[in-house]
């Protein structure tokens, strides 16, 4: 499952970063591209946070699950209702999307390791 949520994570992450250098607008189709990559963060977000982080919380995987889901969850949050969050975070969408690329290189190279 490490594996799928790293996938998921790498996913979101480019999609979001190269969202904030290419410029979207004009583009059909882009809501409901936007509108996917949300939904991937949200299901991969609420499985890592709320199912495996905190039934694994005094584990190592279970605080980075807890941390990528907690960031996946805000970062779906801004992909399908931009208008319902704070401005502040959803102008800080792109580094929140590195954080969470930060997170995938990190799970990446555990697994590869084990």
């Amino acid at each position: 499952m490490g594996t799928v949520m790293t996938v998921c994570m790498l996913l979101v992450s480019v999609f979001v970063i190269v969202s904030a250098i290419v410029p979207t607008t004009g583009r059909s189709g882009t809501r409901k591209v936007s509108q996917l990559f949300g939904s991937i963060a949200l299901l991969a977000g609420c499985w890592n946070a709320l199912w495996h982080g905190l039934r694994h919380l005094g584990e190592h995987w279970g605080h980075a699950a807890l941390g990528s889901g907690a960031l996946m969850l805000v970062i779906g949050a801004c992909l399908l209702v931009p208008g319902r969050m704070p401005v502040a975070i959803v102008r800080a969408l792109p580094l929140l999307a590195l954080a969470l690329a930060g997170f995938a290189w990190y799970y990446g190279y555990t697994i590869y390791h084990l």
